[in-house]
């Protein structure tokens, strides 16, 4: 079973030499090619703590088929 992540401020609170607040200057001062490195970054550190869950299948195959019949995609629930 996988660790759950840190929330924000408790993994940067880890980092010694750098605080959450000197992070948050330096993501707000980025051109936005390097955000979206940052973002890519990040979006792979949490897709490797989610899991491929029975529900989730569920609803990709519910909108695999909706798409199929030309519906419109949903809003994001919940």
């Amino acid at each position: 079973m996988k660790s759950r992540p840190l929330p924000l401020e408790t993994a940067f609170a880890k980092l010694p030499l750098v605080s959450l607040a000197e992070i948050k200057e330096a993501i707000v001062s980025l051109s936005p090619g390097e955000l979206a490195q940052l973002r890519r970054l990040l979006d792979d550190l949490l897709e490797d703590d989610l899991e491929f869950t029975p529900e989730f299948e569920s609803t990709l195959k519910q909108s695999e088929e909706e798409k199929t019949k030309g519906l419109r995609p949903r809003a994001r629930q919940g």
